[in-house]
């Protein structure tokens, strides 16, 4: 099955991953030693054109580092945003995040990044903790502002799990979740992720259960804390989810769409055609309509 929607650039970006980063994914045994060497986990830092152009602060908690962009001019009932990375959960946060976040905040959107640990030397356990404790004190550090928990691939199943986890203790939900070709179910037990991988340039099932074993740590990868898909999906808030056909996660997302509606959780699913992995955080025609598009909606 070959998808060959899609503009140009979404096009080129396709035939770059493929060369790029697939090779990667698609051999363990290559990644295991940047693994082990932390290479993988390295958080590019906050460009020198974030800095310049909005309003920044580093602050730790846990130890770990917690950016806060915003808008010099950031109006006091602008939407906040939780945002959680994606990169298999063994990546650190990249350039292409950076300026896709940039991008958001310049549309007066303020935006908490924690830089969360990573497997192998990390795992789901600490940041669920490292979660817990910065959403118990959004309230005091926004007040006022509508609150979103928005992620891209790992990030939004984690995005995911953890609205999860706030609604099994008691605590109050974000007004909406914005998942980004959420990775919900880490085992990947789907059969058509095998068909579709054929034609995903980026992702591969050997990288994917690699990720998933370290991130998982020994615990059970149906635990609904790793594979939110799992859970009972019932009383979360609405959700907002963008996805691409070019993606081998592309059926696990529409069955969590689906799962979702039957749960009676309002959901927008936008299919891109010819969309790869995440494609929302990309510099292609389709991403930016995904970024106006979740501004839009961000602001009511």
């Amino acid at each position: 099955m070959t998808d060959r929607a899609g503009s140009r650039e979404m096009r080129r970006l396709g035939k770059l991953a493929r060369a790029m980063i697939q090779p990667f994914a698609r051999r363990p045994w290559l990644i295991r030693p940047l693994m082990r060497s932390g290479l993988l986990a390295r958080d590019f830092p906050l460009p020198r054109r974030t800095r310049r152009e909005l309003s920044t602060e580093l602050r730790r908690v846990q130890g770990r580092k917690v950016w806060t962009l915003a808008p010099k001019d950031a109006a006091r009932d602008a939407p906040l945003i939780l945002y959680l990375h994606g990169g298999a959960y063994v990546c650190g946060i990249t350039t292409v995040h950076w300026h896709f976040l940039t991008s958001l905040a310049q549309r007066s959107a303020v935006i908490e990044v924690p830089l969360y640990g990573l497997g192998p030397k990390h795992d789901f356990r600490e940041a669920y903790a490292l979660l817990d404790e910065l959403w118990a004190g959004i309230a005091q550090r926004h007040p006022g502002r509508p609150v979103t928990i928005m992620g891209d691939s790992a990030g939004g199943g984690l995005a995911l799990g953890f609205a999860l986890h706030l609604r099994d203790s008691g605590r109050s939900l974000p007004e909406s979740l914005v998942l980004l070709s959420p990775w919900v179910d880490i085992a990947s037990t789907d059969p058509q992720v095998d068909e579709r991988r054929q034609d995903d340039p980026m992702l591969a099932r050997a990288g994917a259960e690699l990720a998933a074993k370290v991130w998982a740590n020994g615990a059970d990868p149906d635990d609904p804390r790793l594979s939110p898909m799992n859970g009972d999906l019932t009383g979360l808030p609405p959700t907002d989810i963008y996805q691409g056909t070019r993606d081998m996660l592309r059926p696990q997302v529409e069955a969590l769409a689906d799962k979702l509606r039957a749960a009676g959780v309002r959901v927008d699913l936008t299919l891109c055609p010819g969309g790869l992995h995440v494609y929302p955080i990309f510099d292609t025609p389709e991403s930016k309509a995904a970024r106006d598009r979740i501004s839009a909606r961000l602001a009511g």
